[in-house]
C-alpha cells in the first residue's frame, strides 16, 4: 500500500473503488487521511496555548469515524475535490466533539458562537465575552451578558488542570487528585469533567437554597429536583395541581416561578461558576 501524506496524492480511481466498497480501496484512502486527521486533532485539541494529548486522541478518533461515514455520499470529480470534502466534515466533527468536552456547562450553540466571538478577539477570552455580548458586533446572535460570562468561564475553566484554586496555591489537579486520593498526574480531561458536574449539581442546590422557600418549591417540582413530585414529568399536570400542592393560587405558582427563574439564573452565573475554580 502507497503511503500518501496529503488526501489530494491519492488516484481518484482509489475513491471511486472506497466509494463502491473496495475494502482494499477503503484501506488506502483511511491510511491516506491518518496524517490529515493527527493534524487537525492536534489543532482542535490546543486550547489556549495547551495541548491536551487524551483529547488529541478522541478527536482522532472522531475524524476517523467522520471518514467512514462520509465516503460514500462524496459526489465530486477529482481528488482535490475529496481532499476539500473530506477536510471539511473532519473538522466539523471534530469541533463538535471539542464543543462536547471542553465547554461543560453551556449548550453546544453558546460554545459555538463563544468560538466565533473568540476568533476576532485575537483569542482574547475577556475581548471575546465583550464581543459575545456586543448587538453591534454579534447582531441578532449577541448572548446576554449572563451567559457571554458564563461562556467565558465554562471555556476556560474546561482545559486546565493547573487553574490555582486554592488559598495555598494547589491547583484544580491538585483538588481532583486529592478527592480521588489518586497521584496528581494520574487525573485526567475525564476525571475534569466529572469534578465539573459534581460541583454543578452542587451549585444549582446551594442556588435553590437561596431562594425563597415558595420559589425554591415551584423550581424543584418544575424540573423534579429534591424528591419532590416533577409536575413536568406528569401529562396533563397543569400550575393548578401544583398549587393545590402547595396549598398556594395558580397566580402565586406563576409569579414564583417568574421572579424564581430570573433570581436563580443572576445567583447561579454570578456565583456557582466562581465557586468551581474557573473564575
Amino acid at each position: 500500500m502507497v503511503a500518501y501524506r496529503n488526501i489530494a496524492d491519492l488516484p481518484f480511481e482509489t475513491i471511486v473503488a472506497a466509494k463502491a466498497s473496495d475494502l482494499d480501496a477503503v484501506s488506502e484512502v483511511i491510511a491516506a487521511t491518518e496524517f490529515h486527521i493527527s493534524f487537525r486533532a492536534g489543532q482542535h485539541a490546543t486550547i489556549n496555548g495547551r495541548y491536551d494529548a487524551e483529547l488529541a486522541e478522541d478527536l482522532a478518533q472522531v475524524g476517523r469515524v467522520a471518514v467512514w461515514t462520509n465516503l460514500a455520499n462524496f459526489e465530486g470529480t477529482t481528488s482535490v475535490e475529496f481532499s476539500g470534502y473530506m477536510d471539511r466534515h473532519i473538522d466539523r466533527a471534530m469541533a463538535r466533539e471539542r464543543r462536547q468536552e471542553t465547554a461543560v456547562g453551556v449548550s453546544h450553540e453558546i460554545a459555538r458562537r463563544f468560538e466565533d466571538a473568540l476568533t476576532k478577539a485575537g483569542g482574547d477570552q475577556f475581548e471575546a465575552e465583550r464581543i459575545a455580548a456586543d448587538k453591534t458586533i454579534s447582531g441578532k446572535y449577541a448572548m446576554t451578558p449572563q451567559t457571554a460570562y458564563a461562556a467565558r468561564l465554562a471555556w476556560r475553566g474546561s482545559v486546565s488542570l493547573d487553574a490555582p484554586v486554592g488559598e495555598d496555591g494547589s491547583s484544580l489537579g491538585d483538588l481532583i487528585a486529592s478527592e480521588m486520593g489518586i497521584p496528581g498526574d494520574m487525573v485526567t480531561s475525564r476525571d475534569v469533567e466529572n469534578y465539573k458536574r459534581a460541583e454543578t449539581k452542587k451549585a444549582v442546590h446551594a442556588t435553590l437554597d437561596k431562594l425563597s422557600d415558595r420559589m425554591a418549591g415551584v423550581l424543584k417540582r418544575d424540573y423534579g429536583f429534591s424528591g419532590v413530585q416533577s409536575y413536568g414529568d406528569v401529562i396533563g399536570a397543569d400550575d393548578a395541581d401544583m398549587a393545590a400542592d402547595m396549598g398556594l393560587t395558580p397566580y402565586q405558582v406563576q409569579q414564583a416561578r417568574t421572579k424564581g427563574k430570573d433570581r436563580f439564573r443572576n445567583l447561579y452565573v454570578v456565583g456557582a461558576f466562581g465557586d468551581m475554580g474557573t473564575a
